[in-house]
């Protein structure tokens, strides 16, 4: 009976030594979140070992796309909406909160993909320009008299409306639609709006694109 007690308590040092072991890798991001299935293993099919490099495969503008279209069907299936009420918006899409903007949502979305880490989410069109014209692994493109094809998959659109400078962005999502939580209604959805067009109203001032190396 005591070979029995010491085997036991020796087996579960060993797995609150290995759960630790695997905490503090995540912490340091050399494995990634999510990886790892419990004593069962790892899910290598899905994601590298290495996290810093499984980051850096996801900053493409590809990816931009796909996260945009995930959050959208979480924020879909949590019957989230829209709100500029700061109390109902969350630091990241799945903190409980369920209020959601344009700025927020894109914010989220470039957050899933570790290009901003959650304390440096934003919640407004102004601060999101702000930081993607101050960071190098994004180029604006300007375009006098634009159209949809002057644009590429991933990439952030900054609008104006009236006097407002800073009113409105989205993702664009290709074939002619973006990824969009700027409008009343639950969630984000894939379309156009009608106030924020690339030609025709004059709102679009520019967009940014996530350079391809993702640095």
């Amino acid at each position: 009976m005591k070979r029995f007690v010491f085997i036991l308590i020796i087996a579960l040092i060993v797995i609150v030594c290995f759960y630790a072991v695997i905490y503090v890798l995540e912490d340091l991001e050399i494995i990634d979140t999510g990886i790892y299935n419990g004593i069962g293993g790892y899910d290598l099919q899905n994601s590298g070992v290495n996290k810093n490099d499984n980051i850096t495969s996801k900053k493409t503008p590809e990816n931009i796309v796909a996260s945009a279209q995930k959050i959208a069907n979480y924020m879909k299936s949590k019957e989230m909406y829209y709100s500029q009420n700061l109390n109902e918006l969350g630091k990241t899409y799945n903190s409980g909160l369920m209020g959601s903007c344009c700025a927020t949502y894109v914010s989220w979305v470039l957050q899933d993909l570790k290009i901003i880490l959650d304390d440096q989410h934003v919640d407004s069109v102004e601060e999101l320009n702000n930081y993607l014209m101050n960071d190098n692994r994004f180029k604006k493109i300007e375009i006098e008299n634009p159209t949809l094809a002057d644009l590429e998959p991933g990439d952030i659109q900054i609008f104006k409306n009236g006097n407002e400078q800073f009113a409105h962005t989205n993702i664009y999502a290709g074939n002619s639609r973006f990824w969009d939580a700027g409008e009343n209604g639950n969630g984000a959805f894939i379309g156009i709006t009608k106030t924020y067009s690339i030609k025709g109203n004059g709102n679009y001032l520019y967009s940014y694109r996530l350079k391809s190396s993702g640095t």
